[in-house]
């Protein structure tokens, strides 16, 4: 394969999954293949966007606001900034 497998997951765990059950069942010629190399890459906290259910996300990292971790929708984390 020339191209990586990019997988969208909150951990790895859930990244094997959805290799397992989605990707490799639409890529028949690589379902009896040993996965050689495999890499994770966290987002950016104020920096990486996404858009998740139609709304535009911005993640806030784990640490962030309590109990509210990971993504929340970029609008509401301007007016919390103070930016428009």
């Amino acid at each position: 394969m020339k191209d990586p497998v990019i997988i969208q997951a909150n951990n790895k765990h859930e990244s094997r999954e959805i290799l397992i059950n989605d990707a490799l069942p639409l890529l028949p010629d690589y379902q009896d293949k040993n996965i050689i190399a495999e890499t994770t890459s966290m987002p950016i906290v104020g920096i990486t966007k996404r858009v998740i259910g139609g709304k535009k996300m911005i993640w806030i990292g784990m640490e962030a606001e309590g109990n509210k971790k990971g993504w929340k929708e970029e609008e509401q984390s301007n007016k919390s900034n103070g930016s428009k």
